[in-house]
């Protein structure tokens, strides 16, 4: 199976001015948390493309549920932002290191990454 992808000229960048191409997608960034590292207060943007019930949870990378940010929420197709101020379930700021995000639509993960809080 072969694919073609089509990167308009504006979303095309040189890196660091050496002259080599460097294609880079930048719809991809609406997905990334910011700032990141973070300092505690981080943004969740989130582009939705299908209407659904989505839940937003923070993990530690040994597995534990730290923080439910979102749950249960109606959302149609858009693109959100969700602000997070860095504080787990407890009440508690978290502590530094490096955490997972997961966002799931009808309790299955559709996206993840991580992201430090130092």
């Amino acid at each position: 199976m072969a694919a073609t992808y089509t990167i308009p000229l504006n979303k095309c960048y040189d890196s660091l001015s050496t002259g080599i191409p460097m294609f880079w997608n930048d719809e991809h960034l609406r997905n990334e948390p910011y700032p990141n590292p973070s300092n505690g207060t981080m943004v969740f943007p989130l582009e939705i493309k299908q209407a659904g019930i989505y839940d937003l949870r923070i993990y530690d990378l040994n597995g534990s549920l730290r923080k439910f940010i979102t749950k249960g929420i109606t959302l149609e197709p858009g693109i959100y932002h969700v602000q997070w101020d860095g504080i787990d379930d407890t009440g508690a700021a978290l502590e530094n290191g490096t955490f997972t995000y997961v966002v799931s639509q009808d309790n299955v993960a559709i996206s993840n990454g991580t992201f430090l809080i130092r």
